[in-house]
């Protein structure tokens, strides 16, 4: 129970204007130091008093002379001090005497280095004490540990008393609450209503706890940061296709720069075959591999992985073995590859698929308009009952018989021009796709 005398409204304005939470410690420690008859000018006149004598300090307080501070400081956290302390007392100012009083308890009894102090934030002994306790007790943190993490000391305690009690139950990828605060510490710093919230966010967005477990830094975003990040992410056109990436949370707390990397790309005309490594890629790497007048790094074997893990299954991966022999594979954009396999998945097994995987290297509508003209000419030809997979062979041979079969069919289609880079919607010859010897291709087959 905190008392002031409140017979003097003159510092009343003062203290109002105070943080509750310095309010709060200020009041606690002057009553740990013996002060009697704590009044509004006590309060909000408090940093004043610290630098005084502490022969000062003890009569501005209403503290007996021969009564020491530290001894009251600690008694009130039931441990015993250094009788040094009194005769520090007459030779110091009262700042000096809190930061001993602070220095001693950290190393004597939590066993903490103490470094050198910077600044002097004032804070309370017994919640200080309080904090102590539930860190070595109940969380089982070491000294190292606290070393380490020198910040946690300075948490508010109905923060972390909060904080641990709605997160106790949660647990992220079979690991308890307890191990996932030692593993992220600065999980006490957030609001605890967000984090459970940010995990109810990431499971409806199909975000796997193992991604969240290993970028739990991301639970410190606030909500709606959180959802309007992955929405710029999920509904870019080239990198949507690496919204199941294990690294979208480690992207997402560097939107600003990942985004920046995308401007510089798409100046470049280099964003259609660019992986979602070159997003978080360190600086140095970025403009070393993607400088003016350098190769760019386009597609990898990997990042085909990726996709047919995603779309096909873990069963399909070695198809990326068949796609990278193709002489262009390496100038088809990511996000062309995932809408042509989701277009097919929507008509044909993923077998059939599987079977004839170049096919998606070419555009879709092409695909489309080759499929109709195969299906209805197959319709017509009641005597050729083709297989779903031989469809697509066809499909596949038809555009390729074109240009005689050097693969150079998803080049010619794709782009207009092969002095220009970018992606065109349809090419002005793909309605001249030459049918004549259709109906020997179909008994060809």
């Amino acid at each position: 129970n905190m008392t002031v005398n409140m017979d003097n409204p003159y510092y009343l304005l003062n203290c109002l204007n105070i943080d509750s939470k310095v309010l709060s410690h200020r009041i606690l420690l002057l009553e740990e130091m013996g002060a009697r008859n704590i009044s509004l000018e006590h309060i909000s006149r408090f940093p004043t008093f610290m630098l005084k004598t502490i022969k000062s300090f003890k009569r501005y307080h209403n503290i007996p002379h021969d009564e020491c501070i530290a001894k009251n400081i600690f008694k009130s956290i039931g441990l015993t001090y250094d009788a040094n302390f009194e005769t520090k007392e007459s030779s110091t100012c009262m700042s000096q005497l809190y930061l001993l009083c602070l220095a001693y308890y950290k190393t004597v009894y939590l066993n903490i280095e103490v470094t050198q102090f910077l600044w002097k934030k004032y804070r309370s002994f017994r919640v200080l004490h309080k904090l102590a306790n539930i860190f070595k007790k109940d969380l089982r943190l070491s000294k190292d540990f606290l070393n380490r993490n020198s910040f946690l000391l300075n948490l508010d305690l109905d923060q972390v008393t909060n904080f641990i009690n709605k997160f106790k139950s949660v647990q992220i990828c079979g690991v308890d609450s307890y191990d996932v605060i030692r593993k992220c510490p600065r999980l006490l710093r957030w609001d605890a209503n967000n984090t459970i919230d940010l995990l109810d966010i990431c499971n409806k967005y199909g975000i796997s706890d193992e991604i969240i477990h290993q970028h739990i830094d991301v639970l410190r975003l606030k909500k709606h940061d959180f959802i309007n990040r992955y929405s710029t992410l999920a509904n870019h056109p080239e990198f949507s296709v690496w919204i199941k990436h294990p690294m979208l949370p480690y992207v997402m707390l560097i939107i600003k720069c990942a985004m920046e990397r995308v401007e510089i790309l798409r100046s470049m005309n280099r964003l259609g075959n660019i992986s979602f490594h070159t997003l978080y890629t360190t600086r140095r790497t970025f403009f070393r591999s993607y400088a003016h007048g350098r190769h760019p790094q386009v597609a990898k074997r990997r990042c085909f992985q990726f996709i047919f893990k995603e779309h096909l299954g873990e069963d399909y991966l070695h198809l990326s073995n068949y796609i990278t022999r193709h002489p262009h594979w390496r100038n088809i954009p990511f996000s062309h590859v995932a809408k042509m396999l989701k277009y097919l998945k929507s008509i044909y097994s993923v077998e059939d698929i599987s079977q004839n995987i170049q096919i998606i290297l070419y555009p879709q509508d092409v695909i489309k308009k080759m499929l109709t003209t195969i299906n209805d000419r197959c319709a017509a030809n009641k005597e050729n009952d083709f297989t779903p997979s031989q469809r697509l062979a066809l499909c596949v041979y038809m555009l390729e018989k074109m240009y005689h079969f050097t693969g150079d069919a998803v080049w010619k289609i794709m782009y207009s021009d092969e002095n220009e880079n970018t992606m065109l919607n349809a090419p002005e010859n793909r309605d001249d796709v030459n049918f004549e010897d259709f109906d020997e291709c179909l008994n060809g087959v």
